[in-house]
């Protein structure tokens, strides 16, 4: 029965590895292939070599964040199966390292800076001691402060790290003008195999320990279009990616540590420390999980439309770590416009289309009552009432309120004939009114 198991286990590990090679072959360089061909190597194989290798080839492939991510906790499984055989590793720990690493970033920064404020001191026509010694000892404190730090976090991973090690190298380099010791962090860095690429992260990953829907969530992420945004329970940003920060109209850098409320337009910025520290206090969850339809606030100060989809990944209560997913809204039925209201109608923002189809310009849309669009507005305005009404129960959300036939003004042309319909986005707390037409 021993050898029929073992004979069985072979068949369906070679007929594994004929299906990966043939989807390398297939999809030459995607990283999610070569995630998948470097699992089969460490958990069916136990080829750690070859593992490595694969996490390599797809760290250079251009990876998305989940997928950078992944490929970090992959190599972190590596190092721990050579040095202990614990496999563990959750999203803590990766969080924890992109600060200790943005710290050592910010303090080699301000060592950089301080250099240059003292060349430019001694640079001046009219050089004055006072200022060149401030300038002097401005830079020494920098340079000792930035030194603590760089030991400190290369203290906390004694195993070393590629990416750590280069900067580490460059700081010896630049800062404390030691060739020598900076050639042996760069050598230090090429022996741990980690590319240039590797940990230049933006963002999130699945959650180890994550519930199925969270798993489910980040397998049918496209992260060239959904922004991810990884937030703490008191709401300070963690981790950002490419897409959110463009969605949002942010640089890279520009969001992390700061609260996750600065995205939202009132009342919902508002309120939502309150949700967490709710959800902190009594663990219930109210939109986890769930699709909810809502609003953002760009850097720009303009408020446009979302889908948002938020998942626990880890930890409970105050150490509760949280993923949301942002998708543009956007309607795929040609013969349809949408505004997005509050509950007493007045327009937060609409599509482009709506704009279009009635000759104004945003501006002139944003702030003004859905009823003062309609050729009647008491009719209009009574019933958008009992849509508000109705909103106020969470099994609303998602449900569509019967239609009404309305004339609305056009700017330039005669009243269009419309049928408008309201579904309902935002939370149980803050309802949003969605009307098509």
């Amino acid at each position: 029965a021993a050898a029929d198991m073992h004979s069985k286990w072979q068949c369906c590990s070679a007929f594994l590895l004929l299906l990966l090679q043939a989807g390398v072959a297939r999809f030459h360089g995607n990283p999610s292939i070569l995630l998948l061909q470097a699992a089969y190597m460490i958990h069916v194989i136990k080829d750690t070599r070859a593992a490595r290798t694969q996490l390599q080839l797809a760290s250079s492939n251009l990876p998305g964040v989940i997928e950078r991510y992944n490929i970090f906790k992959a190599l972190e499984e590596l190092k721990s199966i050579r040095e202990t055989g614990d496999r563990g590793l959750d999203l803590m720990a990766y969080v924890e390292f992109q600060r200790n690493f943005r710290a050592c970033v910010k303090a080699h920064k301000a060592a950089l800076l301080a250099q240059r404020a003292f060349w430019r001191s001694v640079m001046r026509d009219n050089l004055k001691l006072s200022d060149m010694l401030v300038a002097f000892r401005a830079m020494e404190a920098t340079e000792q402060t930035a030194i603590l730090v760089y030991k400190r976090v290369l203290d906390r991973y004694p195993q070393g790290n590629g990416k750590l090690l280069k900067i580490w190298g460059r700081f010896q380099e630049w800062v404390l003008h030691d060739p020598v010791r900076a050639s042996r962090s760069y050598a230090e860095a090429v022996k741990r195999g980690l590319g240039d690429t590797m940990l230049n992260l933006l963002g999130g990953g699945e959650g180890v320990d994550g519930n199925a829907a969270a798993q489910d969530s980040t397998h049918k992420v496209d992260e060239k279009v959904d922004g991810i945004v990884i937030i703490d329970a008191a709401g300070a940003i963690l981790l950002v990616n490419k897409a959110a920060n463009r969605m949002f109209g942010y640089a890279k850098g520009e969001l992390e540590g700061k609260n996750v409320s600065m995205l939202m337009p009132q009342p919902f910025s508002g309120r939502h420390n309150t949700y967490l520290n709710n959800y902190v206090k009594t663990g219930e969850a109210k939109i986890l999980d769930s699709e909810r339809h809502l609003v953002a606030l760009s850097k720009d100060r303009t408020i446009f439309p979302i889908t948002l989809v938020v998942h626990c990944l880890s930890g409970t209560g105050k150490e509760s770590i949280f993923m949301g997913v942002i998708r543009p809204s956007e309607s795929t039925d040609p013969t349809a416009t949408r505004v997005w209201a509050t509950t007493n109608g007045i327009i937060l923002c609409s599509d482009a289309r709506f704009a279009d189809w009635f000759g104004m310009s945003p501006q002139d849309i944003v702030g003004r009552p859905v009823s003062t669009f309609g050729q009647n507005p008491e009719k209009l305005e009574k019933w958008l009432l009992e849509c508000a009404a109705a909103s106020a129960s969470e099994d609303a959300k998602g449900t569509e309120q019967a239609g009404i036939g309305a004339a609305l003004t056009h700017k330039h042309l005669p009243a269009l004939e419309v049928n408008i319909n309201v579904s309902y986005g935002g939370t149980a707390t803050e309802r949003i009114l969605v009307s098509k037409g």
